[in-house]
């Protein structure tokens, strides 16, 4: 008896979890965040890598808690002109939404690898959650839903979140669904009958101002902003609204739209004008210099059949992982320069990209005209912009930045597993033969699984395994691995020792692709030399902070230069005497590494600056 009671206990619960997974409205949400509270938590304990972008941004944030800086959105870098005065400098290169969203953590005192990735953690679920509302609102079924909710948290570990953060994209990701909800609860507004017009010019005109925010959220996550106005003016001239408005009602919801939409962006450009004398990342970038050899012209046509499935759950990671980094086993793309890789790279996904096309042409007729161009607008559309950007900067921001899909993609990875479902039921129920089904069962692998599993095995094998070998922590809880494979705070606090005064300064020559990581973990008056110096050159000059350039910089009074060098500049004759050279008042350079700073891969001289 008492065995028959437990199988019998334990056949209900089992009815009763497959019950709530299947009918439960929250059960993807519900999911989805404990993924996402998975990945966290099993990396609570591993120090936080900030890089790039987000430490720059991050930088502002931390200097301006320390009181360094009079505003958030700048910073405050030694002067080009004199070394012994400062230069303040506004970040028109970025938009200020993520550092004001990062900032509360950080001015409560807390170190800033934890800030952040608790700020991280906190907009991850925002996004998680929005997300699968979105979801829920365009129609798709609880499976679709459920299969959805395995993919939505995986963003953590693809893109940023989780160990580490180097772009601006989580924002985006939390704030862009929600937004594209409440404009669709806008439309189903214009549907009520008795509707109160004063009300829906209310919703359209608050609509309006939040969507016109996004480009103080992130320049790059206006486009598909501007997207989805489009289609919101499909609907209301040609959908939804055809009948429901007359045309002077129109004309007075487009105007008050426009009018609300271009608040922000009219006045944060009008705010960086002021600040920098440049208006946004597109005039900076005048003053930058990517590769003009990246491919374009017709090459971009070959691209945007490409992106559909490099942006489909970030795979581009995947594929460009054969493409990028596998010379060692695929050597025939040792010859190709890295950048005119991506041709292949396009060509090899060519065939997935058009059997993605046409099973979403074959299934659309089971969608309305509002979602298709839903999908349409939201989905695709946003890369024409990327694509003209592409074509006048020569950097191929439509290709190598598929983390701007975090945007406005996950609609197309909605729609694709929704398809995918019909699919696989319709192939099922009518006993297709055999080869039939596998050669579904392979597409939806490469379109859904393989993806999404090559994101776990690259997090568990290369970042979480890594970072239990190497855990490299600062007292800021951050991850320095340009500084050493060992104890990266013995190198940090050796430099602050070799300090005399307030006015001395670190220079930080870190040969790495992204070396912002370091400068996070210094106090007080530092120079950033770097690859990726173009924030800084509205104030610092053209390669005056890049890490190869030959500006000599000079000071009129007397100071200290604590200079940390990785050891691969060091042992470069050329460029190691090139690294001196920029301080031509420089007494003699003395070595200051402790012979018994275990793993570090930089070196430590001082120098005094005689004026």
């Amino acid at each position: 008896m008492e065995r028959f009671n437990k199988a019998r206990l334990k056949a209900i619960a089992h009815q009763l979890s497959l019950s709530w997974l299947g009918q439960s409205s929250h059960a993807p949400v519900a999911i989805a965040l404990f993924i996402l509270t998975l990945l966290f938590v099993t990396t609570a304990h591993l120090p936080y890598f900030i890089d790039a972008d987000a430490a720059i941004l991050i930088k502002s944030a931390q200097q301006f808690a320390q009181g360094e800086t009079s505003f958030l959105q700048s910073l405050v870098v030694p002067s080009a002109e004199d070394l012994s005065q400062d230069q303040p400098l506004w970040i028109a290169w970025y938009s200020p939404g993520f550092t004001f969203l990062y900032y509360p953590l950080i001015a409560l005192g807390l170190p800033i690898g934890t800030a952040a990735k608790i700020t991280s953690y906190l907009l991850m679920v925002l996004g998680c959650c929005g997300w699968l509302a979105l979801a829920q609102k365009l129609g798709f079924s609880r499976l679709v839903r459920l299969i959805f909710a395995l993919t939505v948290p995986i963003y953590a570990i693809s893109v940023d979140g989780a160990t580490r953060m180097w772009s601006g994209e989580i924002p985006v990701f939390a704030i862009m669904p929600w937004l594209y909800g409440t404009g669709l609860d806008v439309i189903n507004l214009w549907k009520q009958q008795n509707q109160n017009f004063t009300k829906i010019l209310l919703w359209v005109a608050g609509l309006g101002f939040c969507l016109g925010a996004v480009y103080w959220l992130k320049y790059s996550a206006f486009i598909p902003t501007l997207m989805f106005c489009g289609y919101l003016t499909i609907e209301l001239f040609f959908l939804t609204g055809r009948k429901l408005f007359s045309t002077p009602q129109k004309i007075l919801i487009m105007t008050i739209a426009i009018f609300t939409l271009s608040l922000v962006p009219l006045g944060l450009s009008w705010l960086n004008t002021e600040m920098s004398s440049t208006a946004n990342q597109l005039e900076q970038i005048t003053v930058s210099e990517f590769n003009p050899e990246h491919p374009r012209d017709l090459y971009l046509i070959l691209f945007l059949l490409a992106v559909p499935i490099l942006y489909l759950f970030q795979s581009f990671l995947f594929w460009g992982h054969f493409v990028f980094f596998s010379d060692s086993w695929l050597p025939f793309f040792r010859e190709i320069e890295f950048h005119n890789r991506l041709i292949p790279l396009a060509i090899i996904v060519l065939p997935l990209s058009f059997a993605l096309g046409k099973m979403i042409l074959a299934y659309a007729h089971r969608f309305t005209a509002s979602q298709r161009f839903f999908f349409l607008f939201v989905g695709y559309l946003p890369f024409l912009p990327l694509a003209y950007l592409t074509q006048v900067t020569s950097y191929n921001y439509l290709v190598f930045n598929p983390r701007h899909g975090v945007g406005h993609y996950l609609v197309i990875e909605m729609l694709v597993i929704a398809i995918a479902v019909m699919i696989i039921k319709s192939l099922w129920s009518q006993g297709q033969q055999i080869f039939k089904k596998v050669g579904i069962a392979l597409l939806v692998s490469f379109l859904i699984i393989l993806p999404n599993g090559f994101h776990w095995t690259h997090f568990i094998k290369s970042t979480w395994l890594n970072y239990e070998r190497n855990p490299l922590a600062s007292s800021e809880n951050l991850y320095t691995p340009t500084l050493s494979t060992v104890d990266s705070q013995a190198v940090i606090n050796t430099a602050q020792e070799l300090r005399t005064k307030p006015e001395d300064i670190i220079a930080l020559f870190l040969n790495a692709n992204d070396s912002f990581d370091a400068w996070l973990t210094f106090d007080g008056r530092v120079l950033p030399f770097a690859y990726g110096d173009e924030s800084f050159r509205a104030t610092h000059g053209v390669a005056t902070l890049h890490i190869q350039g030959d500006r000599p910089l000079t000071t009129s009074q007397p100071l200290r230069i604590v200079l940390i060098v990785s050891q691969s500049i060091e042992h470069d004759p050329a460029w190691w005497h090139l690294v001196k050279s920029r301080f031509p008042q420089a007494t003699t350079w003395q070595h200051q590494t402790p012979s018994d700073l275990e793993g570090a891969k930089v070196s430590i001289y001082t120098a005094d600056l005689i004026p």
